[in-house]
């Protein structure tokens, strides 16, 4: 599953979500104003998978992408690779998202979500 959107990222948690089965099941990552993280819920539980130090100024866009697929996890902001994980997610879940905390200023555009192998 290959996930991206415009993000021009103003305060809290910004991100995108993929392989998403339910609140229990999906993977995510997000930029929370230092940091990227690269994250996973299983059966409800909130695995870690990295995260990578960046700065992002408020109100500047960038390009999140999420790709999920058999070769496994990776993050991309403004195409470059930032972050990967061999977790390769929960085969034949579709769903896609966009994911946001503690801000009600984030916004998303040019949001689009595909499968890949």
């Amino acid at each position: 599953m290959d996930v991206r959107a415009d993000v021009p990222w103003n305060s809290g948690l910004a991100g995108l979500t993929a392989r998403y089965l339910d609140e229990q099941n999906f993977v995510f990552c997000w930029y929370d104003g230092g940091s990227l993280v690269l994250a996973r819920v299983e059966s409800g539980n909130f695995i870690f998978m990295g995260a990578v130090s960046y700065t992002w100024l408020p109100g500047a866009t960038r390009a999140m992408r999420l790709m999920v697929s058999s070769g496994g996890t990776g993050l991309f902001v403004d195409g470059v690779p930032w972050m990967s994980s061999p977790y390769v997610g929960v085969a034949g879940q579709t769903k896609a998202g966009l994911f946001n905390r503690n801000s009600s200023s984030n916004l998303w555009d040019n949001f689009s979500a595909r499968p890949v192998q």
